[in-house]
């Protein structure tokens, strides 16, 4: 029954969605022609590799860790971002029993003793080829929405620190402002990884103290909204103490997220946040449909937080090909592109550029759409 009432949650949320959506169609004179920015994760390979996201519009570049990347990065201009993966709890995220069973059902399993370094190096691309095939028989999401359906079957299967409370809060503030000294040349600070690995919650002892202290000091009680509220609180929370933190540095520093993984009870969040550049994911790995690709990317350009006007929600769009997904074609991309365009949208966030970069197909789309007119 839970699985069934999530999957209307679900279509609900997204029929909502598509209704907005069709409100916003612009016109065709109104449409942006091309996206003007490009942001993304990505480290600066050589002059090469920059020469070719610059023709994409690309904005920024991590992974700059010598003085000749330095200039390269210059030479193009592209901000410099420091990267922060996961927030800085004191303790790991506790997931239920039965979701856990789904971390070891569909992750690496735990690297045996005893084994030399060409036998550890085949015994991890065997399991590695394994658990792609596992990945790839289901259609698992890993760690963006799951498919209708199965929105109880999936975690995202890493460990990731608590980002809940207080002292997570200031945890996670030091870890940013951390990785913020530690590269002297970034002039922005990119999360990632910031959210629940079971998409919803924390199940550690002290996050449900937490929660039930919340419910306590307000007269709530205990039910599945109340529940939503306060774990996307503390995610929100979270993210702008970092963002606040990262301001009160240094103003002139830009801010900037990926949401991942989703929050399932409400995937599209970033009308809540501080950061300069938000992606949302609109077109994940997995092939989403028109409608709610338009939908989501429709949601990302009408809701702008009215008290933080400089914010850009970007929309997010993926491609891979390391093999636990479908892979899209060209025609994937180029469809996903122009239904972004429709929502008025005139910048993406993208993801793996090494792949997209690799892929003359894939790349020959994005320039079409993201390249820089002549």
């Amino acid at each position: 029954m839970k699985n069934i009432c999530g999957t209307i949650l679900a279509a609900a949320t997204l029929f909502a969605l598509v209704a907005v959506s069709a409100e916003k169609q612009l016109s065709n004179a109104q449409r942006p022609r091309k996206f003007r920015r490009v942001w993304t994760f990505t480290r600066l390979r050589d002059e090469d590799f920059a020469r070719k996201i610059a023709a994409l519009n690309v904005q920024n570049v991590g992974g700059v860790d010598t003085p000749e990347k330095l200039a390269i990065a210059k030479k193009y201009g592209f901000h410099v971002y420091a990267l922060v993966i996961g927030a800085g709890g004191s303790h790991q995220q506790v997931m239920l029993p039965e979701e856990d069973d789904i971390m070891e059902r569909y992750g690496m399993p735990q690297t045996p003793q005893g084994m030399d370094k060409a036998e550890l190096r085949r015994w991890t691309d065997e399991q590695r080829k394994a658990r792609m095939r596992r990945l790839l028989s289901v259609g698992y999401s890993n760690g963006g929405e799951p498919s209708p359906g199965r929105e109880k079957c999936e975690v995202m299967c890493t460990r990731v620190d608590c980002l809940v409370g207080p002292v997570a809060r200031s945890n996670s503030v030091e870890k940013a402002l951390a990785a913020l000294d530690a590269n002297p040349a970034a002039d922005m600070v990119l999360f990632d990884v910031v959210g629940y690995q079971n998409y919803r919650r924390c199940h550690h002892p002290d996050c449900e103290r937490l929660y039930r202290e919340h419910l306590a000091k307000n007269n709530l009680a205990d039910t599945p909204e109340n529940e939503k509220d306060f774990f996307l609180g503390e995610l929100v929370a979270v993210n702008n103490a970092m963002h606040d933190a990262i301001k009160a540095r240094n103003p002139t520093i830009i801010t900037g997220s990926h949401l991942y993984p989703v929050f399932l009870k409400e995937p599209l969040y970033g009308n809540r946040l501080k950061f300069d550049v938000i992606g949302e994911t609109c077109a994940w790995y997995l092939k989403w449909s028109d409608e709610k690709i338009r939908a989501y990317s429709a949601d990302c350009s009408a809701r702008r937080p009215a008290e933080y006007p400089r914010v850009r929600r970007v929309p997010f769009i993926a491609f891979t090909k390391r093999g636990w997904c479908v892979q899209k074609t060209a025609a994937d991309i180029e469809r996903e592109l122009n239904d972004i365009l429709d929502s008025g949208a005139d910048e993406i966030m993208a993801f793996e550029m090494d792949a997209i970069v690799n892929d003359p197909e894939i790349y020959g789309v994005f320039l079409k759409y993201c390249g820089k007119d002549a």
